[in-house]
């Protein structure tokens, strides 16, 4: 669905002004697809607004989860600090 979306012309950036998922990017964070954060990456999606409180938002979200058996945790982790995310930002 998503590269339907961004085939039609969708925005990888945008941001919705309500919810706690406000882009693309930060919602497949939020659920560790790592296929949609790719295909994201490739598209133009950026990091650079994925800092602070949304970051803590991200990491909270894996913590309630629980186990996620289908997602390497680390391996995002280091990838969003490889990316410039600050994970040791502000939690809000």
């Amino acid at each position: 669905m998503i590269r339907l979306l961004l085939d039609r012309g969708a925005d990888p950036n945008f941001k919705h002004r309500m919810g706690r998922e406000n882009d693309p990017l930060c919602a497949a964070l939020n659920k560790g697809r790592l296929d949609v954060i790719d295909e994201l990456r490739q598209r133009g999606a950026r990091l650079n607004g994925v800092v602070g409180a949304v970051a803590s938002q991200v990491l909270v979200g894996w913590v309630a989860r629980g186990p996620m058996p289908e997602v390497d945790k680390l391996e995002l982790l280091d990838w969003m600090e490889g990316e410039g995310v600050d994970l040791a930002g502000p939690c809000g």
